[in-house]
């Protein structure tokens, strides 16, 4: 593992030296009135922060999209607040959001879920929070990360792993490290992180956006047989 130089600050995701903090989720998750908030960040240079933002806006609006109820919910609030305004302001993105799209009863849309860009924002997502936890940077060489997202529609598998946390978790809490977000008037995001051997062996991490969408994330830590 890759300890922090002190005396240089360098990205969390790679050798390059950082220009700039990378919120972890992104600021674009919270609502606009929650600007004082003291959210998470750690060093990050310029690829690891402002060059995937479409990939937060697109995490983001399908997180909205699927916890929204009766307008009124912070996820629809935060739609009417960020998504539709880049929405509106950008026809690269409409376009990104209308591939596989299919029309629906009493003119709603189903819109299918790009897992590869979901799965980039979660990569980077619990680098984030490795490098945050322990000090360092997460090895890709000896870690294999997959994450599931058991809040999508017929994800049977993904549901299993998610029920089976949520059971861990609570028979074994004094395992489990939780934090959270700052708040606003809902919660925006916690997770729930188990390593029993720390960073040097295998870590599950259970995502939870506004409270009810649900990701979790496995980093299997390969172990070199010479």
């Amino acid at each position: 593992m890759d300890k922090r130089d002190q005396s240089i600050e360098t990205c969390y995701a790679c050798e390059t030296q950082s220009t700039s903090r990378e919120h972890f989720p992104p600021k674009s998750f919270f609502p606009e009135k929650g600007k004082g908030l003291q959210l998470k960040t750690v060093p990050s240079c310029d690829l690891h922060n402002g060059k995937k933002s479409l990939d937060d806006q697109y995490v983001l609006t399908h997180i909205c999209l699927n916890t929204s109820r009766n307008g009124s919910n912070l996820p629809a609030k935060r739609f009417l607040e960020s998504v539709l305004p880049a929405l509106n302001r950008s026809p690269k993105f409409r376009k990104m959001l209308a591939i596989g799209a299919k029309e629906l009863d009493a003119g709603a849309k189903a819109f299918r879920v790009d897992i590869k860009r979901f799965d980039s924002f979660f990569d980077q997502l619990v680098r984030a929070i490795y490098f945050d936890r322990f000090d360092c940077r997460l090895d890709g060489t000896r870690f294999k990360i997959h994450h599931h997202y058991p809040s999508f529609e017929g994800n049977k598998s993904s549901e299993s792993i998610s029920e089976t946390m949520e059971g861990f978790t609570k028979e074994h809490s004094q395992s489990v490290t939780t934090v959270d977000s700052d708040k606003v008037d809902e919660d925006v995001y916690r997770y729930q992180l188990i390593a029993f051997g720390g960073s040097q062996g295998s870590i599950t991490l259970m995502h939870t956006f506004y409270g009810v969408f649900k990701v979790v994330s496995l980093l299997t830590f390969q172990v070199s047989i010479k």
